[in-house]
């Protein structure tokens, strides 16, 4: 399974630890770092076999609601790069953005 990220220094230690440990549980992952050339490519960077890994903050769980999943048939544009779409986590997501003030969920 690839393990894919942007070329920087730390980007790529992260990605070898992240091989490393998984073939510790007998997971073979294959470092690929995505050139630079690439990165505006979005049909490439959401359409990876495996493992992307990205730096994200601790809010980054909101945006993985299905309308922002990028798709074929949104032009690959959203924030849900992961394309996680489940309705009833939408439902919990929306929930808790609109009653708990963000620096508070912070």
């Amino acid at each position: 399974m690839q393990v894919r990220t942007r070329a920087h220094p730390f980007r790529e230690k992260v990605q070898q630890v992240i091989a490393d440990k998984w073939a510790r549980v007998g997971i073979v992952g294959e470092p690929y770092v995505v050139p630079e050339q690439r990165i505006a490519d979005r049909q490439f960077t959401t359409g990876y076999p495996g493992f992307y890994f990205r730096f994200g903050g601790p809010d980054q769980f909101t945006e993985w609601k299905s309308s922002d999943a990028p798709t074929a048939a949104n032009n690959y544009i959203g924030r849900n790069g992961i394309r996680y779409r489940n309705p009833d986590y939408d439902i919990l997501i929306n929930r808790l953005v609109s009653t708990i003030p963000r620096t508070d969920r912070l």
